[in-house]
């Protein structure tokens, strides 16, 4: 995992109640009726805890959808974002309730004929044999890919269940959009590993309330969350906006104040600070932390630790102590009393089939009040008094993006910085061409130094050279090319940065490379079977090898075999592309990674870039 947290030994054992206190000193307020809703969770209880007006039309025309079989009223949609952020997977069954009548169609039988396709439209709470196939395999997305992605003929197991997944989500996000009048953009690559996301684009009341009946929907249907079940995670439009027309922004920092530009950078720079503080241990964090704030100028130190120190709280009590908040207090207890830490059982419990579902819960709970200020803000402009002025429109506009932080906490894997989603999601993805300044990069940098760390914690915390090395710093090199394209563009505008990052940035992107071409390389015959200590047997199949060099009977036949085989492959040139690097373990690269990270840092906080504009 991630995050190493290390309960205190010299705290005692608390009580129930004692928990509670701390939580309500720390300004947690959560409903009790919300505290651990699942996937049929109350509307009204949503409505209660935000008093949002969007919810009781969501219930309104919930009942509308149903008695006009689900077209609602049509209206226009906005105009759609690019871009996409990464999505996580948990991984936890489908229950018996969401199993299909019919008995499941094989596929894994060597030449089993395949099931006719679904029909086109909305496959949504029917029985097709493409269900049936996912319910064969496990009925979680993780398991779909492991039995059908990479073996043989089952790739077009895989390629109907990725159609049929399309398909159904497609068919639910119209009935959201007809019902909530909101835009929508669905994003996923070809590949049959990608993950197929939802972002609903219009007012965040209307689309917070697109996201909860999604969300409630699906469950009803599967008896389980999007993410858990399809890879499909549907979020509320962010930071980003729409594309704009040309290089300029056009987004709320731009017709701000300029003090309130310069108290956005500021919350920007914390909310990136908290991706790395929640994927590194307490220790690693305050080493971190001090190596940077003693770099600075005694003038500088104070300010510098202050934005460390908001990160860390956001951290430990906004996303552990609402995440606690929501799952089972009969668990939370039970693992208290085993001496784990708040963080320590979020960070067990966060990725399985009850985390996911509290952590949607919040998501959704968070859209609502931006929705709520977002609401506060438009009825200022009709009050009989005039539109606002623009220093009371900034104040709100400060809260309204404080607000929708709060929110990207909780949401599968987004990045939480407008920096980062301009940087990454809307120039390297989207190739936008926006300028950016100093302060986007450098949170770019911050966020996806954190996304690397994650990157570590996946591998389990360990070290480790030669083939395994090569194969993390291949799985790695997505955050971390992105982490020295953007301390590349810091150095670029006038940072002063000593290290060759450059070149490091080149030797990623290389690696990168082998990352998103691993998928042509699943053809069995051009696997490299000594880099994967793998052997033929006698028929010909492709099986670890004992310790005599013999095929054993553990045949390689997943779809993560083949993927590793396909790294394999071109396990020469990842050798040569982390030489040029001048790593050859885990540990080398992270401590690569992490000096880079802070010599931009003291750089930046240096030139007081963080809050430029």
């Amino acid at each position: 995992m991630e995050r190493r947290e290390l309960p205190d030994p010299t705290l005692r054992p608390r009580s129930a109640a004692q928990h509670v206190g701390e939580r309500e000193t720390d300004g947690h307020r959560v409903a009790p009726a919300l505290q651990r809703s699942g996937p049929l969770a109350s509307i009204a209880a949503l409505q209660r805890l935000a008093g949002n007006r969007a919810v009781s039309a969501l219930v309104s025309n919930g009942r509308s959808a149903r008695d006009d079989g689900g077209r609602g009223p049509a209206r226009p949609a906005p105009v759609q974002r690019e871009g996409t952020t990464p999505t996580a997977t948990a991984d936890a069954p489908v229950t018996d309730a969401a199993r299909p009548t019919t008995a499941p169609v094989s596929a894994s039988a060597p030449g089993a004929p395949m099931p006719a396709p679904a029909a086109p439209g909305s496959v949504y709470k029917l029985t097709t044999p493409e269900r049936s196939l996912m319910v064969e395999a496990g009925g979680t997305w993780k398991k779909v890919k492991g039995k059908y992605l990479g073996s043989g003929g089952s790739n077009e197991a895989m390629k109907r269940i990725v159609d049929y997944r399309k398909t159904y989500v497609d068919g639910l996000l119209e009935k959201m959009k007809s019902t909530h009048g909101v835009g929508a953009r669905a994003v996923g690559s070809t590949a049959l590993s990608s993950d197929y996301d939802v972002t609903f684009l219009g007012p965040m009341a209307a689309a917070a309330a697109a996201v909860v009946q999604f969300n409630r929907e699906f469950g009803e249907d599967w008896k389980s969350e999007s993410g858990t079940v399809f890879d499909t995670n549907v979020y509320a439009e962010d930071f980003l906006g729409g594309k704009p027309a040309g290089a300029v922004r056009e987004d709320d920092p731009t017709k701000m104040t300029a003090t309130g530009a310069v108290d956005d950078a500021v919350i920007q720079d914390a909310n990136a600070l908290v991706k790395a503080r929640k994927n590194m241990s307490k220790p690693s964090w305050a080493m971190f932390v001090n190596r940077v704030v003693f770099a600075l100028p005694l003038t500088q130190q104070a300010h510098a630790r202050k934005q460390f120190d908001t990160a860390d709280a956001t951290y430990r009590t906004t996303y552990v102590g609402s995440l606690i908040a929501r799952l089972s207090p009969e668990k939370v207890a039970t693992m208290r009393r085993a001496g784990k830490s708040d963080p320590q059982i979020v960070e067990e419990l966060e990725t399985g089939a009850e985390g996911v579902e509290a952590a949607n819960r919040e998501y959704e709970a968070q859209l609502l009040s931006v929705g709520e200020l977002e609401q506060e803000r438009d009825a200022l402009a009709t009050a009989s008094h005039g539109p606002p002025t623009r220093e009371r429109w900034t104040e709100l506009t400060l809260e309204i993006r404080k607000a929708k932080s709060k929110a990207m906490l909780f949401a599968n894997e987004p990045y939480f910085s407008a920096g980062t989603l301009y940087h990454v999601v809307g120039n390297m993805q989207g190739a936008w061409g926006v300028k950016l300044g100093v302060p986007e990069y450098f949170q770019s940098a911050n966020e996806n130094f954190g996304d690397f760390k994650k990157e570590i914690g996946h591998h389990g915390g360990g070290d480790a050279t030669g083939v395994e090395f090569r194969h993390f710093a291949v799985a790695s090199s997505k955050y971390a090319y992105r982490f020295f394209d953007a301390a590349t563009k810091l150095k670029q505008s006038g940072i002063e940065i000593d290290q060759p990052v450059e070149s490091l940035r080149d030797s990623e992107g290389r690696l990168l490379a082998i990352r998103q071409g691993e998928a042509l390389g699943l053809d069995a015959k051009r696997i490299d079977e000594r880099a994967i200590g793998a052997a033929r047997d006698d028929a010909g199949k492709l099986r670890l090898k004992d310790a005599t060099g013999k095929a054993t009977g553990t045949e390689v036949a997943t779809g993560t075999d083949y993927r590793e085989a396909a790294v394999a492959d071109k396990d020469e040139d990842a050798r040569t592309y982390v030489a040029e690097m001048g790593v050859s373990s885990i540990s080398e690269l992270d401590r690569k990674l992490t000096n880079v990270s802070i010599e931009v840092n003291v750089a930046a906080r240096k030139a007081g870039q963080e809050r430029s504009t």
